[in-house]
């Protein structure tokens, strides 16, 4: 009997763990499909060298020519932002 219930509560446990990271890669994946869409402006499913350096000339705020670190900090929280706001999006469709 105590091998029985300990063999159940290992299962459960194992089970939980595993509903755990699959939910944390789920999420990961949201985020990545997120970051793609934000750059693929026109929606064909690839991202293109003009969408790709109209995403670098964003990041440019001092136009430049070049992104030192505090452009691409400021740009990193500004993602987190928009990641933060697509993702309440997708919890209210649920």
């Amino acid at each position: 009997m105590k091998i029985k219930s300990i063999t159940l509560i290992t299962l459960a446990s194992l089970v939980a763990v595993f509903n755990l990271y699959a939910e944390k890669g789920e999420k990961a994946m949201d985020k990545h499909h997120a970051r793609f869409e934000a750059l693929d402006t026109n929606k064909d499913g690839k991202v293109s060298k003009e969408e790709w350096n109209a995403h670098f000339n964003e990041m440019d705020t001092n136009k430049d020519g070049s992104i030192d670190e505090n452009e691409m900090k400021k740009h990193h929280e500004s993602m987190k932002e928009k990641m933060h706001e697509h993702h309440e999006k997708m919890e209210k469709k649920k």
